[in-house]
């Protein structure tokens, strides 16, 4: 499954540059997580950073996943991250970075009832 997360903070690529880092660092990521750039506007020569895609599976994988976003985020007390799955999304601040598993696992559950 294929989650996009995004980031809105006062530095939004810097922001995403260090996640993408920080999660290539999980043993269970390796090799799942990938930066997606926006288009460049006419102003600019190139595109900034629009998101991170990452591919999860079920069990240790999305585990791995939750747990270490939930740490990196924990220590950005001005960003907000949004986690969409399909047609569904999610949206947290830092004040709720500890709720973040449990709101990944709904946003799942969530896909996997609309797929039924």
């Amino acid at each position: 499954m294929q989650l996009e997360v995004t980031v809105t903070s006062g530095r939004a690529d810097e922001d995403l540059v260090s996640l993408s880092q920080w999660l290539r660092r999980e043993r269970d990521l390796a090799g799942k997580i990938t930066m997606v750039n926006r288009p460049p506007s006419e102003e600019e020569l190139g595109g900034a950073w629009e998101m991170i895609s990452v591919a999860v599976g079920s069990g240790g994988m999305f585990a791995a996943f939750a747990t270490s976003l939930e740490a990196w985020f924990r220590n950005r007390p001005r960003t907000t991250i949004k986690i969409k799955h399909g047609n569904d999304s999610i949206e947290v601040d830092a004040g709720r970075a500890k709720d973040l598993p449990e709101l990944l696992k709904a946003l799942l559950e969530a896909q996997a009832g609309s797929a039924e």
